[in-house]
């Protein structure tokens, strides 16, 4: 009977999977116009030499014409700032694309130094503060997929990957314990656990012929093949499951041993349990 509470668990994270895929709103279709009345297309930018040509162009060429591109630069230490500026002389882009040099902040401040920010000006991760407060005083929220008509690339290599998540993790998981002190210093030190539910199954598989370790992994499996279905991911890079697993555990745990401390984009916060 030991299987069943790993199966229970699994058969749990297939509906929640399931659901997400195939009941999750989407925008809807759309007629293609040309012009209308000006959108303002804002492009917060730090250290992304790298991409910042291909995303201002993509956007500058969209088939609605009555658009303008500013790009914030986050007083970035790379080109970002003269890739834009020239960018900026092109004829294609004249009167349609201004560089826009952000200033110190504000002490006290870790983000954006506006009025609905306020109550989170200490979080990096303000997004998901504000979500949170948004929750707390009933109000609501709406998300959907776009994918049809848009897609990002977050990272180019596997350090990127690692610091990126590592600052994800180190900021966003305490926010999802309760709102006390004990609890969210706790968090880094019990997050990597979930992983394990992803690892633990194979291995048991593998090396011990577990039945209910072979049905776990059936089910976890099919709970991936449903996300990079969603996702448009190639399906055969779920056989690849328990490698991803073991990275993101292994993220987490240096996450934990880093403390409350996050370097992003050149920048180091030390940070204290919100």
């Amino acid at each position: 009977m030991t299987w069943l509470t790993p199966v229970a668990y699994a058969l749990f994270l297939l509906l929640l999977v399931y659901r997400y895929a195939t009941r999750g709103p989407r925008l809807s279709a759309y007629q293609p116009q040309r012009d209308g009345p000006l959108v303002s297309v804002i492009v917060p930018a730090r250290n992304e030499a790298v991409n910042i040509e291909r995303c201002v162009r993509s956007i500058l060429q969209t088939e609605y014409r009555s658009i303008e591109v500013i790009v914030v630069d986050d007083r970035s230490t790379d080109a970002t700032a003269e890739i834009v500026e020239r960018l900026a002389r092109a004829p294609e882009a004249t009167g349609r694309l201004q560089l826009v040099r952000g200033a110190e902040l504000a002490e006290g401040w870790f983000g954006k130094r506006v009025g609905t920010h306020a109550a989170v000006k200490q979080h990096v991760a303000e997004d998901l503060a504000l979500a949170q407060l948004y929750v707390r005083h009933h109000l609501d929220i709406f998300l959907t997929h776009g994918d049809q008509y848009m897609a990002v690339r977050m990272y180019r290599s596997l350090p990127e990957v690692i610091e990126g998540w590592s600052k994800n993790l180190a900021l966003g998981v305490p926010l999802m314990f309760p709102p006390n002190v004990l609890m969210r210093r706790a968090a880094p030190y019990l997050m990597w656990v979930p992983a394990l539910c992803w690892i633990v199954p194979p291995l048991a598989w593998a090396v011990a012929g577990q039945a209910w370790a072979a049905v776990t992994t059936a089910i976890s499996l099919a709970i991936w093949v449903a996300v990079y279905r969603a996702e448009g991911a190639p399906v055969r890079y779920t056989l690849l499951y328990p490698l991803g697993a073991a990275m993101v555990a292994y993220i987490m745990i240096r996450s934990a041993l880093r403390g409350p401390n996050v370097e992003w984009r050149g920048r180091r916060y030390g940070l204290g349990a919100k």
